[in-house]
């Protein structure tokens, strides 16, 4: 992405997210879907990019609730993705 070599970039990035989805990786899934937004937003498309951040807070959402302690729910809640997906979402 940082060389601009967009599709090279998306080409990984889908690569990555059919792994992730393989192996059932939660975390793995989230950041490469907020990968996908950072790269949607670099090409212009913020439908695509909103798309993509929805998707990794989904990912969150679904880790949130196999959490059993409010400890732990408060710890994701307070993560700095998670702050940094909103606020993607919220300029977007």
């Amino acid at each position: 992405m940082r060389q601009r070599r967009w599709d090279e970039a998306e080409t990984a990035l889908r690569e990555a997210l059919t792994l992730a989805l393989a192996i059932d990786n939660p975390g793995q899934l989230r950041r490469t879907h907020a990968a996908l937004g950072r790269l949607r937003e670099a090409q212009r498309k913020r439908e695509e990019a909103r798309a993509a951040y929805t998707a990794a807070l989904g990912v969150v959402e679904r880790m949130r609730a196999g959490l059993t302690t409010p400890e732990t729910r408060a710890a994701l809640n307070g993560a700095a993705f998670v702050k940094q997906l909103t606020d993607h979402l919220r300029d977007s």
